[in-house]
């Protein structure tokens, strides 16, 4: 049962790892978003909240003049 655990516990801990590398929050909601190409316009997806920010200064879309992109 130990080893088990302990091959679960390290699973998991690899797949917090991914998620804390490959996503950012949602500034509105804070759901982890994952950016898989294209430009730095991001949409949040939760049906409730459709928040939509820049991916590089996670400021409202439009707000960041842009100067995030230099």
């Amino acid at each position: 049962m130990l080893k088990i655990w302990e091959k679960k516990s390290n699973d998991d801990s690899e797949t917090c790892k991914w998620i804390s590398v490959h996503t950012k929050d949602c500034p509105k909601c804070f759901t982890p978003i994952e950016k898989n190409g294209g430009c730095n316009h991001m949409s949040c997806k939760t049906t409730t909240c459709l928040y939509q920010f820049c991916w590089l200064c996670m400021k409202k879309w439009g707000s960041c003049n842009y100067d995030c992109n230099k």
